[in-house]
């Protein structure tokens, strides 16, 4: 009874006809959702805490095997600022919290994810770029899920040689395998980049933003092969490619 759990916000939608679901990212017990009932309605208490992106302390009953809990409270701890005043931080915000709702499942590292979730959205409040931030979150939830791009081979032969990137073949290709599909050959700058931000943390920022001016590409390719292999369709994605160059008008 009375159980208390910080979590990020990643995700609402409504719920009836005054009432709230919101998915949050925790580190105790993993992905679970709250019932708000009653936070669309202007008396709420709750209804001017329920931020996304924001980081809080939740208030509900806990029953172990249940994921949907009703929220008796909710107290802020961090609302990060920024990812709600700039449009660049707040797009990117959308695609973190749809990497992190669509990409955990049942058997999951929750602490582990909690940890990549919440320095994603640090490093997004503190300005860092979109571009960088997006894809190695994007290529960390890949790799722990066993569908990381191939950056040490040739995806389809397994030849260390490689020329070019297939988002249809999962990563790298030899030059045979590119040359019988008929894709061009990037060049060894490309390769390199995209090699490393397959294999950086979050941790290792500052070296990756040194070293790739524009990660999109990347992403592109990263956000390709979960469609096409995976069947998973990132909208927020889609918004934040479309949106993006409003900004820089």
């Amino acid at each position: 009874m009375n159980d208390k759990v910080e979590g990020i916000i990643i995700k609402q939608s409504d719920y009836k006809d005054s009432s709230l679901l919101i998915t949050v990212m925790t580190k105790e017990y993993g992905k679970i959702t709250f019932v708000a009932t009653g936070a669309k309605k202007p008396t709420s208490k709750n209804a001017s805490r329920l931020i996304p992106y924001s980081l809080n302390e939740y208030l509900f009953d806990y029953k172990e095997g249940k994921s949907i809990f009703k929220l008796k409270n909710i107290s802020l701890i961090n609302l990060y600022r920024h990812l709600h005043e700039d449009i660049d931080a707040s797009l990117a915000s959308g695609v973190i919290g749809e990497l992190c709702d669509v990409m955990t499942y049942e058997d999951y590292d929750y602490e582990q994810v909690y940890q990549l979730i919440h320095d994603a959205y640090r490093y997004l409040n503190e300005g860092k770029r979109s571009d960088l931030v997006i894809g190695i979150t994007l290529s960390e939830l890949m790799k722990w899920n066993g569908i990381g791009a191939n950056v040490d081979e040739c995806a389809i032969c397994g030849n260390k040689n490689v020329i070019t990137i297939s988002a249809k073949d999962g990563g790298f290709l030899c030059k045979d395998c590119a040359t019988s599909l008929s894709i061009s050959p990037r060049s060894i700058t490309e390769l390199k980049e995209f090699r490393l931000l397959n294999k950086a943390q979050l941790e290792n920022y500052d070296v990756v933003e040194e070293l790739i001016e524009d990660a999109h590409p990347y992403v592109d390719i990263l956000v390709e092969i979960l469609r096409l292999h995976h069947g998973i369709e990132l909208n927020s994605y889609q918004v934040y490619k479309t949106l993006l160059p409003l900004k820089e008008a």
